[in-house]
């Protein structure tokens, strides 16, 4: 999605970056404040907002990590 928005320059990368940190630590209102600005003119934005309130009780990642489950973002490997 962030190549949607961001298109594959440096700065976003580096926000796409900041939203997986975000994901990974469930800071999900901070995930969601970040895709607000592009929701009036990208659905994919609306969606994924719409997806993350609506599973965001399935998503506690943090705790995951914990118990050392893998939670794949779906991100390339570098």
């Amino acid at each position: 999605m962030g190549k949607i928005l961001l298109g594959e320059s440096e700065a976003g990368k580096a926000w796409i970056q900041q939203r997986y940190d975000e994901l990974d630590e469930g800071r999900l209102s901070s995930l969601v404040g970040a895709l607000d600005p592009y929701a009036g003119n990208h659905k994919e934005a609306r969606d994924c907002i719409h997806y993350l309130w609506t599973n965001r009780q399935r998503m506690g990642y943090p705790k995951f990590h914990q118990q050392g489950f893998c939670t794949s973002t779906g991100k390339a490997a570098a």
